[in-house]
């Protein structure tokens, strides 16, 4: 009775041998879509150096389709398996982009023309935010602090009640010169072109940020005035189950991240919620010193968040060429003063 369970899992590890080899002979006389489609229907069912082995046949096979965007996703979930995976034998191109991926850059873009293409091809100056440049610096910055941290000629910006970002000095009283955007949807306010980059955006359902440093009005519209922002999340596929963090700080900081993700039916599915609040730091004010505004003594809440926390919840569904998301945000910084 003990040996019936080993036998079953031997022989499935051994159908799951066969089906990559039926993949790597497709690939071998250039019926690519069969191979994809053998490696895709039981990529979720690899393990190992199986798996291993199929995310960089199926990376190669989009590869060779000229599809670097979905070459480069399997490359990224390949590496994140094994970060020090060297390409020995493979295609040259093939060879770049894992040089390019394991240095912290990638290798393709898409929004600086809407389609994909090399950084170098870019018409505008770009830089991209990895997973692993995100996970680097602390925790708890916000998507804003982490923009200032790695984009050049981007800072943040005090003010009374909004967390600002300037790029090249430009900016207003709140953040309506950058376009924001979610896997290329707008998240700029249509009546005031307000895009928040604070704790309304979750960090932990990043993939990637690609920042196109400059001027973009012609292809985005009025918004794009001095930069565009364009997040891209993570598939559930390379999720593939639960992960859930929790933290707490000083003035009463909290902050809670969920994001899960699975493969059903064929879609790719991922949902996440991120909360934050804070009560922000107590600042003393002397009366008829600089910074007050009445004839007593008084004090400021600084980087508070009144009311209802931050947050950011939502779902995203991927199937082939269709992309449905639904996402409720909040974030409103309050420096209160008494």
């Amino acid at each position: 009775m003990m040996m019936v369970p080993v036998m079953v899992s031997a022989q499935e590890r051994q159908n799951l041998r066969q089906i990559y080899e039926k993949a790597e002979e497709a690939y071998q006389i250039g019926q690519l879509d069969q191979a994809i489609d053998l490696l895709e229907d039981h990529l979720n069912d690899f393990s190992g150096n199986l798996r291993q082995s199929a995310l960089r046949l199926v990376s190669i096979c989009y590869l060779a389709q000229d599809d670097k965007e979905s070459s480069e996703k399997y490359a990224r979930l390949l590496l994140s398996i094994n970060p020090y995976y060297t390409s020995v034998q493979d295609p040259i191109r093939f060879e770049d982009m894992i040089a390019l991926l394991t240095s912290g850059r990638s290798s393709t873009v898409t929004t600086a023309s809407s389609q994909a293409e090399s950084i170098n091809e870019a018409p505008v100056p770009v830089t991209v935010i990895t997973r692993e440049m995100i996970d680097q610096i602390s925790n708890n910055k916000s998507i804003g602090q982490i923009l200032a941290t790695y984009v050049p000629g981007l800072n943040e910006v005090s003010a009374y009640s909004i967390s600002n970002v300037a790029m090249h000095g430009v900016y207003t009283s709140s953040q309506e010169k950058i376009l924001v955007m979610e896997n290329g949807h707008r998240l700029n306010m249509r009546a005031t072109n307000n895009g928040k980059l604070d704790y309304a955006i979750s960090t932990e359902k990043i993939d990637h940020i690609e920042i196109l440093r400059g001027p973009a009005s012609s292809l985005y519209g009025n918004v794009a005035l001095t930069a565009v922002v364009n997040i891209i999340t993570k598939d559930g596929r390379e999720i593939n189950g639960v992960k859930g963090k929790y933290g707490y700080g000083s003035y009463g900081t909290h902050r809670a991240d969920f994001i899960a993700g699975t493969t059903l039916l064929d879609a790719d599915v991922m949902a996440w919620a991120s909360i934050y609040t804070s009560q922000g730091e107590k600042v003393d004010i002397p009366k008829y010193s600089d910074y007050s505004m009445t004839k007593h003594d008084g004090y400021v809440y600084i980087g508070g968040y009144e009311g209802k926390p931050s947050y950011d919840i939502g779902f995203n569904i991927k199937l082939k060429d269709f992309n449905f998301m639904v996402n409720l945000k909040n974030g409103k910084q309050v420096n209160l003063q008494l």
